[in-house]
Order: structure tokens, then sequence, then C-alpha cells
């Protein structure tokens, strides 16, 4: 579960950090209520895509996930009045492309991390056993 929390708040930190970076070099001026919203839409996208990438099996849940943030955004732009263009939908999905790529690097290095760690108990089991 700490992991789980972690990973979140590590996703979510670098999808507003994303976020406001294009927004920056795009020249929009941000008030603090803009930079509010998106925040919220970043959590919440950020909570869709963990807990949808964990609990769904198959074998394109990546494409159905970003999906899933292209509808978010969408309708955060609808709610908050953003006026998004078509660029922006793509920024969101390019953003979450490349937050699912790091999240899938990030749960590689676990996984061959785990797999030393057990690679090692067994030796030392093997050895115990000599």
């Amino acid at each position: 579960m700490k992991n789980k929390l972690i990973l979140f708040f590590a996703t979510f930190s670098m999808a507003t950090t994303m976020i406001l970076f294009m927004n920056m070099l795009s020249g929009v001026s941000l008030t603090n209520i803009n930079v509010l919203e998106m925040m919220a839409v970043a959590a919440v996208s950020t909570l869709f895509c963990t807990l949808f990438l964990i609990y769904v099996q198959t074998d394109f849940k990546n494409y159905l996930a970003v999906g899933g943030v292209v509808l978010i955004v969408s309708l955060a732009g609808y709610i908050f009045d953003w006026q998004l263009s078509v660029t922006d939908i793509l920024w969101s999905v390019g953003i979450t492309l490349v937050l699912i790529f790091i999240s899938y690097e990030l749960d590689k290095q676990t996984a061959k991390e785990m797999n030393q760690l057990l690679k090692s108990l067994k030796a030392d089991d093997d050895n115990k056993e000599a």
C-alpha cells in the first residue's frame, strides 16, 4: 500500500509539473484558480490511471488509460471553461504516454531488483544446505 501511495504521489507531481511547464512554454498566464484546477485534473487523472493500470487486466490497458485521461481532460475543459483546442488534447495524450512509460520503467526496475534479491536469497539457502 505504501509503495502504491508513493507511486501515486510521484506520478501526480510529474503530471502537475509537466502540465504547468507546458502551459508556461505556450505563454499562458495562469491564475491561482487555474493552477488549482490543473492540479485537480492531474490528481483525478493520476488516480484513474493508477487504479486502472493496477486492476484492469487486458493487453491494451495503456491505450484505454490514455482514452480515459483524454475524456477526463475534455470533461474538465468543459466544466472549467478552458476552451481546449485539439493541440491541448494531444498534449494531454503525450503527457499521459510519457507518464505511463515512466511508470512502466519504474515497475521494470523494481522487478529486476526483486529478482536479484531472490537470486541472492536462493544462493544463501544453497550455501547453507551445502
